[in-house]
């Protein structure tokens, strides 16, 4: 026996699916940015170490280039302020995309649960 949706149910049911799909991401995209956060903070603490103006290699896609410590430094240190108000946005779209999946699958619920 298959399930007959009204044209609001089939719609909540895509909104759910959309709303699912779209929070797999970002949780994915907030990993990422995690991991790149983890990856600067170790570079920084090992940065911390040297003289300001000891000699560092970085990496610019597929060239490596001669810096500072002090530039270096700076720079990541930026790029770790960049990535904190990233993951807070994200954190903040999972935390509303998350409650807005949860209310349309109760609203989903309830009116499945209803007699036609």
């Amino acid at each position: 026996m298959s399930l007959k949706l009204t044209p609001e149910q089939q719609q909540d049911v895509d909104k759910i699916q959309t709303l699912g799909n779209n929070l797999q991401a970002f949780l994915n995209h907030k990993q990422s940015l995690e991991a790149q956060l983890r990856d600067i903070e170790r570079a920084l603490k090992a940065i911390e170490k040297l003289e300001a103006e000891a000699v560092v290699y970085r990496m610019a896609g597929a060239i490596m280039y001669r810096s500072d410590a002090e530039t270096t430094n700076s720079s990541l240190s930026d790029t770790l302020e960049t990535l904190n108000i990233q993951l807070a946005n994200y954190s903040k779209m999972i935390e509303s995309s998350q409650k807005e999946y949860k209310e349309l699958e109760a609203k989903l619920q309830e009116s499945l649960q209803r007699p036609l």
